[in-house]
């Protein structure tokens, strides 16, 4: 066999290039890293969601308010009061709501609440205080108390009807409060007056018109 016999038949064709190595390795990154990436977002996202849903949202435009407040309750604001504030929390643990109103003569306040567990059985420890957040600057004196009762959706609802005083002031009240559940949901109402403006049939008004 001659020299010859090993030369190409065409000394002009190239050997064929061979295939790149890594190209595969590169695509087969790219793709994890766009993958690891776009988890990132979503997980960042669902912690900042989960966050977001245990911050209270406060509201504070009477029309804002007047919405949250008849979820709570529906019923008829009493005559004089203008809405105020309210809060409002949903998250996948539990709901929770409160809306305030005022009367701008300082002849009052009303606050309405509710309150749902959503997972496990609600017990005291669980239920936000209503009791004393509609007062700014007052803190009430509960003192004789007359349980009165009236029919709410249905059921037979005992409401307080109390005497107070603010411990600063010494200022004479007359405060109305009632707890009712429906449905796992706790609603809680609370109107405090003061005694020479208090008005009780407004108040039984108020009460009967619960829908």
């Amino acid at each position: 066999m001659t020299g010859q016999d090993t030369w190409p038949e065409n000394p002009n064709a190239q050997s064929p290039t061979p295939a790149k190595k890594g190209s595969g390795c590169g695509k087969v990154i790219l793709i994890v890293g766009g993958l690891m990436f776009l988890l990132m977002l979503v997980c960042g996202g669902g912690i900042g969601f989960f966050a977001y849903s245990f911050w209270p949202k406060i509201a504070t435009q009477p029309a804002e308010v007047a919405a949250i407040s008849k979820e709570i309750l529906d019923l008829d604001i009493p005559e004089g009061f203008v809405a105020e504030n309210a809060i409002s929390m949903n998250n996948f643990m539990m709901t929770m709501r409160m809306a305030t109103y005022r009367h701008p003569e300082g002849k009052g306040d009303l606050m309405l609440g509710n309150f749902q567990v959503k997972m496990g059985k609600p017990d005291q420890s669980q239920k936000p205080d209503f009791s004393g957040s509609d007062n700014k600057s007052k803190k009430l004196t509960i003192g004789e108390t007359e349980i009165k009762e009236f029919p709410v959706r249905g059921k037979q609802v005992p409401f307080r009807f109390s005497d107070a005083v603010d411990e600063e002031s010494k200022e004479k009240y007359r405060v109305v409060e009632g707890e009712f559940g429906d449905a796992g949901v706790t609603t809680f109402l609370k109107l405090s007056v003061p005694e020479d403006s208090y008005d009780e049939e407004a108040a039984v008004k108020m009460i009967e018109s619960i829908r």
